[in-house]
């Protein structure tokens, strides 16, 4: 009965550690090459060069698809389909919606202030 009750315990221990770490993995995401790719892509849009837009917010679409398959976020989650608007804007050839909809991705790409727990006065 007792081996029943150590592997119990050690089953649960497993499975608590996984949960914690699946809890703070959000907080540590690195953002950097969609950012970079899509101040890319701003540029050649307010440059307005449509081919060079599309192509560059395709590649941060593309970037932020294959980190969500690695990892969900939910902040990925919001960006993507900003992401996915801008494209749509560009082939349409509507290059500022296109610009200000990958701005828009941007601005949820910035860095945020450390958690804050507990109350305050």
């Amino acid at each position: 009965m007792k081996l029943k009750n150590l592997f119990a315990a050690l089953l649960l221990a497993f499975f608590s550690l996984g949960v914690a770490h699946a809890a703070g993995a959000p907080m540590n995401e690195d953002l950097a090459k969609i950012l970079a790719l899509s101040q890319k892509a701003a540029a050649s849009g307010k440059e307005g060069n449509a081919a060079a837009f599309v192509q560059d917010a395709e590649a941060a679409l593309q970037q932020s698809k294959t980190q969500i398959e690695q990892r969900s976020s939910p902040s990925l989650e919001r960006i993507v389909p900003k992401l996915k608007t801008a494209v749509r804007e560009g082939k349409a050839g509507n290059l500022t919606a296109g610009v200000e909809a990958v701005e828009a991705a941007i601005s949820l790409m910035g860095k945020k202030d450390a958690p804050k727990f507990g109350g305050g006065s």
